[in-house]
């Protein structure tokens, strides 16, 4: 039981994404592009909420099935889940007047990494795509003060109804019809009386205890990153970020390990306080010291820097870390150590001065709940249209960050989902289309990787539920060079 409640406390202290609990995902069935929206519930057990746009072509049917995934656990190698302990499939539902929109519930009874199988149907044909998901605790449900009032006279009204029948049953039940009660048992159902209430009061008092205690232990399990430390050290020759992870179920060796996704251990967003510097690097493991991560950081300017890194578990799960730096010459420890090698793909220059990216359609204030269209396209900076070439096994890569970082997400052409994660269970379930877009254009396939002749990527339309000032940062490649540009705009609370 210890360690099934250590999962949770760990599982529940991470998340891919900050602020952002939504998943999105754009891939191919039948050879066309189709959409989908998860919403995972706030609170655990509860109901995902499933939409599936199939854009241009007509489906039949869907149907979606939660499977629930543990991974490895060094420890306890034994705790594993699957398809076989798998709820039967849902079917969704057309959205009214909506032919091409599919909707859909799924309870999801317990925290940690799942994956939602959808089947789609077309023609007496059927194609199967899986969405890697994280269910986690994000809120709390208050209940309103009219229920817990109406609540609370219904428990009186049970309690003192419930003495009111022990103690009639006692006095009267053993009395002979047509004979009076005497003082005695009027005196003795008074004495059962008082120890009716007592013990339903006892057992009322031990139900709100119990009850109190689970409370407790679900609001110590709401989200809260992974804990991890930050050192700046130097070697004579570069300056190196260290990265320690530091939370006590990771180093008991009671969660799965890591897996690369996109090719790379850990995705780290290195990001200064006026927003003017992103770096995008890969730490590497240190061989030594499975805990520790380590980066070469680029010749960037000093200041305050926050750190968002990515990394995806062994079960599927994925996860988000988050922490703070002073870069400053008075925090960097000068100490002996070895020459380390900088990632081929680390990128942290702005202002390519042949490139940019174009925002198509881009609109500078969005509503809440909005979905934002995320479609650039590379040029030169005189504006003609240049060739995208694959970035880190994507198209492109996409960051936002709202300006109080509350809020942070990162996304690619196939959604918000891990790539790492949905390969993983499409070798568990035997799943032979993976239904990526590299691109995410209409005509994407595993061939246009490879040559791509087109200078659009596009990243599934993302909807914010917080109003606020949003930065995004948009990476791509053309002709051997990385790109990324930046740009602002405002999501509006569309209630006020």
């Amino acid at each position: 039981m210890n360690i099934i409640i250590f999962i949770i406390l760990f599982i529940t202290s991470m998340y891919a994404d900050i602020g952002h609990y939504n998943f999105t995902f754009e891939g191919k069935v039948f050879n066309k592009t189709i959409r989908a929206l998860v919403k995972p519930p706030g609170v655990v057990p509860g109901v995902a909420n499933i939409t599936i746009n199939t854009l241009d072509q007509s489906i039949d049917s869907i149907k979606i099935q939660p499977v629930k995934w543990h991974g490895k656990i060094k420890s306890y190698p034994h705790l594993k889940a699957g398809p076989q302990g798998a709820p039967p499939s849902d079917l969704m539902y057309k959205v009214q007047d909506e032919d091409k929109f599919f909707t859909g519930e799924l309870w999801l009874m317990d925290f940690g990494a799942y994956n939602i199988n959808i089947e789609l149907f077309k023609n007496n044909n059927s194609e199967i795509i899986n969405i890697p998901i994280n269910s986690i605790a994000t809120e709390i449900e208050p209940m309103s003060f009219k229920i817990s009032i109406i609540l609370f006279f219904l428990m009186l009204l049970l309690l003192f109804g419930a003495t009111n029948i022990i103690t009639i049953a006692y006095r009267e039940s053993t009395i002979p019809y047509n004979q009076n009660i005497n003082a005695l048992k009027i005196k003795k159902s008074k004495a059962v009386m008082l120890l009716s209430f007592g013990i339903l009061i006892f057992i009322l008092y031990s139900g709100n205890k119990w009850w109190s205690d689970i409370e407790t232990n679900y609001r110590e399990n709401l989200y809260t990153p992974m804990k991890n430390e930050v050192q700046l050290i130097n070697n004579g020759k570069q300056n190196i970020l260290q990265i320690f992870f530091t939370d006590e179920l990771w180093l008991s060796g009671m969660i799965p390990n890591l897996m690369p996704d996109h090719g790379k251990i850990m995705h780290l967003y290195l990001i200064n306080e006026d927003y003017s510097q992103l770096c995008h690097l890969h730490p590497k493991r240190n061989k030594e010291n499975q805990n520790l991560f380590e980066v070469v950081l680029p010749e960037i300017e000093y200041g305050q820097y926050h750190l968002y890194m990515d990394v995806t578990l062994e079960s599927g799960f994925t996860s988000t870390l988050i922490n703070k730096i002073n870069y400053v010459s008075e925090n960097i420890n000068q100490i002996k150590y070895k020459i380390l090698t900088s990632d081929k793909d680390d990128s942290y220059i702005y202002d390519n001065p042949k490139y940019q990216l174009a925002w198509i359609n881009k609109k500078n204030i969005f509503n809440t709940d909005e979905d934002i269209n995320l479609s650039f396209q590379t040029q030169t900076i005189g504006g003609l249209p240049t060739t995208i070439e694959p970035y880190i096994q994507m198209g492109g890569h996409g960051a936002i960050l709202k300006d109080d970082h509350s809020v942070f997400v990162h996304i690619h052409p196939i959604g918000t989902i891990s790539m790492a994660s949905q390969e993983l269970y499409n070798q568990n379930d035997e799943i032979e289309n993976s239904g990526v877009c590299y691109f995410g254009n209409a005509d994407d396939s595993l061939k246009s990787y490879f040559k791509n002749q087109n200078s659009f990527v596009t990243f599934p339309p993302i909807s914010l539920d917080k109003s606020g000032k949003y930065i995004m940062w948009v990476q791509a490649k053309s002709e051997g060079e990385i790109i990324t540009q930046k740009f602002d705009f405002i999501v509006v609370d569309d209630k006020d």
